[in-house]
C-alpha cells in the first residue's frame, strides 16, 4: 500500500482515490502453496488469497473508506459463460494453443492440455463461487 500510496496525488487526499477489486475469502486469506493442489500449481502459484477485511490491516499509508462484499453467484455464471465459449470455439482455439506451444518450442499436445486445463478451470471456479449460494 506504501508504494501504490506513492503514486497518489500528494498533500490532496480527498482527490486521490484508489479502487481495489480483487477476489477474496469472506473470512480467512491463505497462500497458495506449491503443494496445495492442481489449482495453486497450475494457476495461482506464489499467490495469496486475501480474505474480505484484510486491507484493514495494512492503514499506514492509505485509508480505508468504504467496501463492498458481493457474492460469488454472479461470478460462478461468468465462469459457465467463458466454459460455453469455450466449448463453442473448441476447433479454433484447439489449433490457436496447439500453434502457440509450437512456437514456444513444445509438443502441441501441451496447447491441447492447455485448453483442457482451462475447461477444468471454469469448471471448479463455478462450482467454488456458487457454494452456499455464493457466499463461501
Amino acid at each position: 500500500m506504501s508504494k501504490v500510496s506513492s503514486w497518489l496525488r500528494p498533500n490532496s487526499p480527498d482527490e486521490s482515490l484508489f479502487f481495489v477489486h480483487i477476489f477474496c475469502h469472506k473470512t480467512t486469506p491463505y497462500h497458495f502453496e506449491e503443494g496445495d493442489g492442481w489449482m495453486a500449481q497450475t494457476f495461482f502459484s506464489g499467490g495469496t488469497m486475501p480474505s474480505h477485511d484484510l486491507l484493514l490491516y495494512f492503514q499506514d499509508d492509505l485509508t480505508h473508506i468504504r467496501s463492498w462484499y458481493i457474492n460469488g453467484k454472479h461470478y460462478a455464471q461468468t465462469s459457465e459463460d467463458w466454459l460455453r465459449r469455450q466449448d463453442a470455439n473448441a476447433k479454433a482455439g484447439l489449433a490457436e494453443l496447439e500453434k502457440d506451444a509450437v512456437s514456444k518450442g513444445l509438443d502441441k499436445e501441451e496447447g491441447r492440455k492447455a485448453f483442457y486445463r482451462f475447461r477444468v478451470f471454469y469448471l471448479a471456479v463455478a462450482e467454488f463461487f456458487a457454494l452456499h449460494d455464493g457466499q463461501e
